[in-house]
């Protein structure tokens, strides 16, 4: 298992997550947290893992089909 944090504006913030979360690798999905400051960015944190016998190129190869 790995964890991600992804940062960015919001909304693509959340369309990275949900692509992420489209492919089954994840496990846990944070809340959207605001960055520091003044800045309009925000983060959530991603809990990933893929099966022992699954590779990212099977992962791919499912959204091509």
């Amino acid at each position: 298992m790995v964890r991600v944090r992804l940062m960015g504006l919001p909304k693509e913030v959340r369309r990275i997550a949900d692509a992420m979360e489209s492919t089954g690798c994840v496990i846990e999905r944070s809340e959207e947290f605001p960055n520091r400051g003044s800045s309009r960015n925000v983060r959530v944190y991603l809990e990933c893992d893929l099966p022992e016998n699954m590779t990212a190129e099977e992962i791919g190869s499912d959204k091509q089909a």
